[in-house]
């Protein structure tokens, strides 16, 4: 019987990252050892990339077997077509050993395991299905030798507790990976802006490059209570009237531009009460 340390053990890895490749690696490689397989794969698709290993870990891993896979055989693979005919009746989450979704003797025939499985003797799998939509495709599949046998219930039962954790994590990844695209568009957009737009929630975090070649001395932006100026002469300009760059206070939800000059003073006559110094 799985031990609740292994449980914790692989919990643990899950949610301490939210699934990069060497954190799938890390997983799959516990995964197979406390099931007791040779090894594990962690296969995905979605609206973007078709059917592919995504993350190999355990005892025994083989990069060019998941390259031919990816390259040869994604496309074809039986266990695919057959968990897609019962997604048509049924809910297709959860575990399945191989035999359940592929009957033996068509299982022997297909081209990956007579052309990758088959030769690196792996023989038994229990394959847990994620996610299955017309927008995505996920799931992982430990596999044994024929030594070892078909996956004991224990070891089966351990797949099924995972299959909400490791649902949870693959969502928060792929929002995280929606942020971060979003992020980059962003500061794209910024950079080729003719005009210095920045957004301020409670600080400056960014801003656009393009800032650099209108104020060449303006290396960062500092935040001030009341307004935003240039971190490396910020203190000399406040005593001289906030000559210089000088943006009003922006409240999260709005977008300002750069002021410099007498209009930056009007500023911050509005804001501190300063006096002009250009």
């Amino acid at each position: 019987m799985v031990s609740l340390e292994a449980f914790s053990e692989l919990l643990q890895v899950l949610y301490s990252a939210p699934l990069p490749q060497e954190q799938r690696q890390r997983f799959l490689t516990l995964l197979s050892e406390y099931t007791r397989c040779a090894t594990g794969f962690f296969i995905s698709a979605d609206t973007q990339s078709g059917l592919a290993v995504l993350a190999q870990g355990g005892k025994w891993q083989d990069p060019a077997v998941v390259e031919a896979y990816n390259r040869d055989h994604a496309k074809t693979d039986p266990f695919r077509i057959a968990v897609i005919c019962r997604s048509r009746t049924a809910n297709p989450v959860g575990v399945y050993a191989e035999q359940e979704l592929v009957p033996d003797k068509e299982f022997h025939q297909s081209d990956p395991y007579r052309e990758l499985l088959g030769p690196v003797n792996l023989r038994y799998a229990a394959i847990s299905i994620l996610a299955l939509s017309t927008r995505r495709f996920d799931a992982i599949s430990p596999w044994g030798t024929e030594r070892r046998g078909p996956m004991d219930p224990s070891s089966r039962r351990l797949l099924e507790l995972l299959v909400p954790h490791v649902q949870a994590v693959l969502e928060v990844r792929r929002t995280l990976g929606v942020t971060e695209q979003r992020l980059a568009c962003t500061e794209a957009m910024a950079n080729v802006s003719s005009t210095a737009t920045f957004g301020l929630p409670k600080r400056v975090a960014r801003l656009g490059g393009c800032t650099e070649s209108r104020h060449s001395k303006a290396s960062r932006l500092a935040y001030v209570p009341a307004h935003v100026c240039d971190s490396s002469q910020g203190e000399r300009r406040r005593r001289q009237g906030c000559a210089g760059i000088v943006a009003s206070r922006v409240e999260s939800s709005h977008v300002g531009h750069l002021r410099s000059g007498a209009d930056a003073c009007k500023t911050c006559r509005a804001t501190e009460g300063c006096r002009d110094g250009a």
